[in-house]
């Protein structure tokens, strides 16, 4: 994991500050969603990895989830490549700011799920998201460009324990030593 450099040595209250790069465009204003609680009215965030564990069908493409997400970026394509760098950087700069402010018990609610993470947790998803859409976009435009091996890693680290979440430990180490066994396609997340 790459830590944010205004954060020093990328420590919050004993806990590592993580940031993989890139930033999110909001093009609308936040909504308040239902947050996830406990009895009693506490909120209880969900990890990284409880928030891809509870995704589903995101492999297929009617979902609402990713009609959305090709409309959006079809619209962001349209405006160019240079409007697109442009906007990348000015995100950039701004994150490099925003996040050595935020404190480290941040919450961010998640519109399409309404599943509300801390602020490290959230950019452990932008980590997953960041290293498959690089990924992408390198194949659909046979580009050498790579994900950063520490990004990647907290992709990684992220998705199997979504899988570890979603199917259980004996799934998944079926699925990574006994493929024979993997009844289940258990570490099959996105």
């Amino acid at each position: 994991m790459r830590l944010h450099p205004a954060m020093g040595d990328g420590r919050v209250g004993g806990e590592p500050r993580v940031a993989c790069g890139g930033g999110v465009r909001r093009r609308r204003p936040r909504r308040r969603l239902a947050r996830s609680h406990v009895p009693g009215g506490t909120l209880r965030p969900v990890t990284a990895e409880g928030y891809y564990g509870d995704l589903a069908g995101a492999s297929e493409p009617a979902p609402a989830l990713n009609t959305g997400v090709r409309q959006r970026s079809a619209e962001t394509a349209a405006q160019g490549p240079e409007a697109l760098a442009a906007e990348v950087g000015a995100a950039r700069e701004r994150l490099r700011v925003r996040l050595a402010q935020e404190p480290a018990d941040r919450l961010m609610t998640v519109r399409h799920q309404g599943h509300t993470l801390l602020l490290d947790e959230y950019l452990r998803t932008r980590c997953v998201e960041l290293a498959v859409h690089t990924e992408d976009l390198a194949l659909s435009v046979s580009s050498d460009v790579r994900t950063p091996g520490t990004t990647l890693t907290a992709a990684v680290d992220v998705l199997v324990g979504a899988a570890r979440n979603r199917r259980g430990d004996a799934e998944v180490l079926h699925a990574l030593a006994r493929r024979e066994r993997d009844g289940h396609d258990a570490l099959r997340v996105l």
